[in-house]
């Protein structure tokens, strides 16, 4: 019964007035007061809904903005291994062909190819 009464809260009071003159009992949330308070409460708590759906909403961007500077962080990350390495094997060509003309070998330039030269047992470059 508090159910039914709690949705006759709506009523106005053409119906409060006819069911007065039809010797019905009004409810007890059918009082001014009380339906007044209800509709405040009922827009406060839309309101609070609809809050709390902006905010996370909003919460959602921000997670979204953190996972694309976190993959902007990742990419840059991954060009700067890149980079290291990159460097590395300069380097290391840089150290091998000071170290191959101290002692005297041919390295080869890019585009060469390499043969093997059974009878020396070593490699030659062409």
């Amino acid at each position: 019964m508090a159910l039914y009464n709690l949705f006759q809260v709506a009523a106005g009071p053409k119906e409060i007035r006819r069911r007065a003159e039809a010797g019905e009992e009004a409810g007890l949330l059918e009082s001014p007061l009380l339906r007044a308070l209800t509709k405040v409460f009922l827009l406060i708590s839309f309101l609070v809904c609809l809050s709390s759906a902006l905010l996370f909403s909003m919460n959602v961007r921000a997670i979204g903005a953190t996972t694309q500077v976190e993959n902007i962080n990742y990419d840059l990350l991954g060009i700067n291994l890149q980079l290291k390495s990159e460097r590395r094997k300069l380097m290391s060509s840089v150290v091998l062909q000071k170290r191959a003309e101290e002692y005297g070998l041919y390295l080869p330039q890019k585009g060469q190819r390499r043969v093997y030269n059974s009878a020396k047992n070593y490699f030659s470059y062409r």
